[in-house]
This record gives C-alpha cells, sequence and structure tokens, in this order.
C-alpha cells in the first residue's frame, strides 16, 4: 500500500558504528595529513552516546600543525646524456623549488612530466617508477631536504634513445579481409587489402613519425588523432615494435605498425518532432531524414543529404479549418565536406586539428495559410579552422541566398500595405553574403568555463561596387531581381561556474547591431534581430518583445475579417491577423543569469532572470 511504498522510496538502513569504523576514516585523514607535508597534524574522533542506547554521534577533530616545506633539492648528477637531461628537467620544474609545500602528489607528478619529456627525446622505454627521492626531515624542523637518484633496476632499453625505423600502414575494408596490396609513400609502406575505398594519400598524411628521426611518444598520439578526427576508421591499432640491431651512434630502432579498419561508409538518422503553437492554435508533425557518406570521394569527405518537412493545421474553430488554412514547409539540404582547407596558405591553420571545407546547397518551401507561398535558395562555401587549442574560425567568403515569394492573398497585402519594413523585408531579393566568425572556448579555471563568439556579416557591399564601376546607377540587380546590401556584426560571451558536482551557475550576455543602406532601405526579414522564447527572455514568447517600448494597440477588424462567412471566422482571422508579423529590429541586447540545480534523478531545475530588448536604429513610422 501507500506506507510501503513510502518505505521502499524514502526510508533508509540504519548505519551501524561498525560498518562505519571511525578509527580507518582516522587513519585515512592521517595519511592524507601526511602524504601532503602535515607530519605533525593528528586527527582523533569521539563516540558521543544518545539518550537511545541504539544511536550515538561521531565527531572528527583534525588537530592541523603548519606544514613541512621542501629545502634544498639535490639532483642525480652524472655525464650520462640521460642523466644530464633529467637533470635539466627537473631544474626547469616549478615544484621542485625552496619553499614550496611537501606533497606527494605532486613529487609523483613531477615524475611522470619528466618521463613524458624524456620519451619525446627518442627514451621510449622509460619509465616514472625509475626516478627516485631521498628525503630528509631530521636536518631542519619543518623542512624537507630532497635527493633525486635513479633506480638501480633501470634496464638497458631504457637508457639509449631510439630512432624510427620502418612505418607501416595496414588499411582493411569494414569486413576485415581481403588481398594485400603493397605501396610504397614517402611516409610509410602502405599495406590496402583490397577491396578498399580510400586513396593512397590519406593514411599517409595523417603519420607525425618521420623514419630516421628521434622516436617521439607525441607523434604517435598526434598520429592516432588525425586518423580518428576523419571519422571514417572504425578502429586504430599503433604498435612499437623494437629492431634487433643498433646505430653506430649507439641508438636503437623502432618499427611503427599502424592498423585500421574502414567504418561502414553510410549512416542514416531520423528525427521526428510534434509542434504546438499559440495564440494559433497550430499543431502537427516534423520530420527529419538525413544521410551521410563518410567517406564520398575517398579522402574522408562526407557528402550529406538531409530532407525535412513540417504540416500543421489549426484547431480550436471549426470554421477556420480545411486544407487553404494548413501550414508546411519542406526542404533539402545538400552538404559536401573536405576535411583540409582548400583555401589560400593565409589562413595558417593549425596542423594538429582537422580543419574544413565546406559546400552546401539548399532549397526551402514556406506555405503560410491565407498569407504567401515562399520559396528560399542557398548556395555557400565555408572554410573552419583552428588556430590554436582555444581558438576556432569560420569563414563564408561565399553564401549566395535568393528569396521569392511564389504567390500572395489580398489579405497578405492588405497588412503590408501600411509597414514599410514588412514591404522591404519580403520582397524577391538576392542576398550576396561573406560571414566570418571567430569562437574562443576553455576553461579559465577548474570551475570556470568561458565561451566568446563573435560574428561579422557583409551583404552585397562587393557587388556594388562592381556595378557602380561599371556605370550602374541606382538600383543594382542580380540577374533581374534586386540584392540586399548592409552590415551586421553580433558578439556573445557565456561564462559558467561549476558550484560543488552538480549545481552551475551560468551568465550570458549577447550584443548584436545591423545596418542596410544603399541598395535597400531594410534589411531581410530573416537577418533581423528578434527577442523571447525559451532561449532568450523567456517570460515572453518569440519575437513578441519590442522593438524598444512599442506595442501594437488593437486595430478594428479588417476588411478581410469581415468579409468572413461567420462570426467565428471573424473572430479567428482578426485574432491572427499579426500571428505571422513579429517584432524584429536592427539593435539587440540580452543578458541572463542562471543557477541550474538537480531536483531528482534526470530532473533538473534552474532559477534565471532575463532582460534585454531590441531596437530600431532607424525611424519607422509604423512603429514609433
Amino acid at each position: 500500500g501507500f506506507k510501503g511504498w513510502l518505505f521502499r522510496h524514502f526510508a533508509a538502513k540504519p548505519v551501524l558504528i561498525r560498518r562505519v569504523n571511525p578509527q580507518t576514516r582516522v587513519d585515512m585523514i592521517n595519511t592524507i595529513l601526511r602524504n601532503n607535508g602535515y607530519f605533525t597534524s593528528s586527527a582523533t574522533y569521539q563516540l558521543h552516546p544518545s539518550k537511545n542506547p541504539k544511536k550515538a554521534k561521531i565527531s572528527y577533530d583534525v588537530n592541523i600543525h603548519p606544514p613541512y616545506t621542501i629545502g634544498n633539492v639535490e639532483y642525480i648528477g652524472g655525464d650520462g646524456t640521460l642523466v644530464m637531461l633529467i637533470d635539466s628537467l627537473a631544474r626547469e620544474n616549478r615544484y621542485l623549488r625552496t619553499g614550496n609545500r611537501y606533497c606527494l602528489d605532486s613529487l609523483n607528478a613531477v615524475r611522470v612530466d619528466i618521463t613524458n619529456a624524456v620519451r619525446n627525446r627518442g627514451y621510449y622505454f622509460f619509465k616514472p617508477e625509475y626516478i627516485q627521492y631521498l628525503a630528509d626531515s631530521v636536518q631542519e624542523k619543518g623542512v624537507i631536504h630532497m635527493k633525486m637518484i635513479a633506480s638501480a633496476d633501470i634496464p638497458n632499453n631504457a637508457k639509449i634513445s631510439y630512432r624510427t625505423h620502418d612505418i607501416t600502414a595496414i588499411v582493411v575494408n569494414s569486413e576485415g579481409k581481403g588481398v594485400p596490396d603493397t605501396i610504397e609513400t614517402k611516409r610509410c609502406t602502405l599495406v590496402r587489402y583490397n577491396p578498399v575505398y580510400i586513396k593512397n594519400h590519406v593514411v599517409p598524411s595523417c603519420i607525425r613519425a618521420r623514419k630516421g628521426r628521434l622516436f617521439r611518444v607525441n607523434s604517435i598520439d598526434r598520429t592516432q588523432s588525425a586518423l580518428s578526427r576523419l571519422g571514417i576508421f572504425s578502429s586504430i591499432d599503433i604498435q612499437v615494435n623494437p629492431v634487433d640491431s643498433v646505430l653506430p651512434t649507439g641508438e636503437g630502432l623502432l618499427d611503427l605498425v599502424i592498423n585500421c579498419q574502414l567504418d561502414k561508409p553510410w549512416e542514416v538518422t531520423m528525427e521526428m518532432q510534434g509542434t504546438s503553437k499559440s495564440p494559433s492554435s497550430f499543431i502537427g508533425p516534423g520530420v527529419k531524414i538525413g544521410a551521410t557518406h563518410k567517406n564520398a570521394l575517398g579522402a574522408g569527405e562526407k557528402f550529406t543529404v538531409n530532407l525535412y518537412g513540417d504540416y500543421e493545421w489549426q484547431t480550436g474553430s471549426d470554421d477556420y479549418k480545411g486544407g487553404d488554412f494548413d501550414s508546411y514547409e519542406f526542404g533539402i539540404e545538400g552538404k559536401l565536406d573536405f576535411p583540409r582547407l582548400l583555401a589560400p596558405k593565409f589562413l595558417y591553420p593549425s596542423r594538429r586539428y582537422t580543419n574544413w571545407t565546406r559546400f552546401a546547397v539548399s532549397a526551402d518551401l514556406l506555405n503560410q495559410p491565407d498569407f504567401f507561398k515562399m520559396v528560399q535558395t542557398n548556395l555557400s562555401m565555408t572554410w573552419e579552422w583552428h588556430a590554436g587549442r582555444y581558438s576556432s574560425h569560420a569563414l563564408t567568403p561565399f553564401k549566395l541566398t535568393y528569396n521569392k515569394m511564389i504567390s500572395t492573398t489580398d489579405r497578405f497585402q492588405e497588412e503590408i500595405a501600411g509597414n514599410k519594413a514588412l514591404e522591404e523585408s519580403f520582397k524577391n531579393v538576392f542576398v550576396p553574403k561573406i560571414e566570418y566568425t571567430y569562437t574562443y572556448d576553455r576553461d579559465i579555471t577548474r570551475v570556470d568555463h568561458i565561451n566568446f563568439t563573435v560574428t561579422v556579416t557583409e551583404a552585397g557591399n562587393i557587388l556594388s561596387g562592381l556595378w557602380s564601376l561599371a556605370g550602374n546607377k541606382g538600383i543594382k540587380e542580380l540577374f533581374g531581381t534586386p540584392f540586399s546590401q548592409f552590415v551586421k556584426a553580433q558578439g556573445q560571451v557565456v561564462w559558467t561556474r561549476q558550484l560543488g558536482d552538480v549545481s552551475a551557475l551560468a551568465t550570458r550576455v549577447f550584443l548584436g547591431a545591423a545596418h542596410a543602406y544603399g541598395n535597400n532601405d531594410e534589411l531581410p526579414y530573416r537577418e533581423q534581430f528578434y527577442t523571447g522564447g525559451s532561449n532568450s527572455i523567456r517570460a515572453f514568447r518569440v519575437r513578441t518583445i519590442g522593438p524598444g517600448g512599442f506595442h501594437e494597440d488593437p486595430d478594428p477588424v479588417p476588411e478581410y475579417a469581415l468579409a468572413a462567412n461567420s462570426e467565428n471566422e471573424i473572430t479567428a482571422k482578426a485574432k491572427n491577423r499579426n500571428y505571422y508579423f513579429d517584432q524584429t529590429g536592427t539593435f539587440k541586447f540580452e543578458a541572463n543569469c542562471e543557477y541550474r540545480f538537480p531536483i531528482l534523478g534526470y530532473f533538473k531545475g534552474a532559477v534565471f532572470l532575463d532582460a534585454g530588448n531590441i531596437w530600431l536604429l532607424k525611424d519607422d513610422e509604423s512603429r514609433p
């Protein structure tokens, strides 16, 4: 019953003293204190019985004294190349300094850092345990004098450096079988198990090791990362094998074998969603189907085709239903992504990351019931590259958008007749754009993360200049249709701080401005700013705020509504008069602050404060 449900879900088993084992906890605290230099500090516990003989409380007391610090540091010393390398790295380490607090974890971290650096100088088989410490805490009170020594049982293979010998790359298909075909390249011996669909240069171009050079462990890691970022392999295994022979210089040789198995080429996705909009009472399903070939041209190129569609119908009024009042949108998008920059060399991308060149084309058909039917097509090329660990860039040197009204209704024409901004926004127009985006994303502390993004867009200015040089004055056209001309900039900063393991405080500031000039007076509708909605000012519906303090007064029922067939239809049409004409502007500012916390299981909660609005940089008589 209900009592049983409460007991099963909210009651907890009693915690027994013998299970807690307070002495074990005290021993653990003392160990932590000693490992962090608090040798004269200690922890104890006390048991406090309560009136109930079956219950008791435990208190822990920790007596803290000043920690021990590092005194003099003596290094290994000697004439060997390896010893001299270890000593030089130890002297450069920031922790091994007189006055720093003694910490066992930090000393172990020093050994790991030195080992990583040594292995990147050719000593592949060297391990952290080959470096040991002697500590003297008796000579001076509160101070530990350190001496670094080399382990007595270092094997011979860890004492010599190695150079890269033969590099072999083996590529098999997704079935794991085939007929071997050996090809000699500049960087490796490539063994293809045909049939395998991959160009000969792909795997060698990802190999960072070079034959005859000093063997570096980070070259293996970089090779693994480069191959993984292609996204075409289901498994990658890199093996290092020592060669029996030794060079006259005393250096050893290591063979590198890279095994790659291709993944299945096609990936298909499907997304479905349901929509419910107010106040128009439109509901309906949406679907998106995508197919991606992960190795379209044999060099890691990704070819993607997406088909999407939404269909909505209105509910709540029997007089305002039927196919003429159904809204729908259908579209197709195709993309071809190259895992390299097909661009001039002035972009200077980092080779540590995969950089992309993307070609995209799309077409979209939108039908708004009782208003208009419009088609939009896009053609673009984009470069995406990393300049460093935290910075990324995206440059679209060419993007051409074409908006065309296929048909309109008398109601739509009457609506836009008194609103110049809307009339300009819905004209047939080309939008030739150049766009640049810079992103900076990193953890600035252990609990703080920052993301900064800025985007600058220009449209039509280059074409307008060329047309002017050709002597074309007035409204300039492309293929018989005017093109838009504007500049636009927007930036956003998001700062997140972790408050414990499960809670966080997130803040966001957004600023954007746009200005249309020259060939047109207004920005295209989709380029204007708006606010409101679940990702903006959450107390208001999307595109219902502003511009500024503007609020449209209710108008009398328009002529198209008076011509309706019934009172219900008059009311429905009057209420939905401005449903498709949202409030937009040319300047935007938003600020958000949000505290996120867990509720129960997968359910999360948030307390937030939002502020912001949009404004017009130019006067608009219809929106004073």
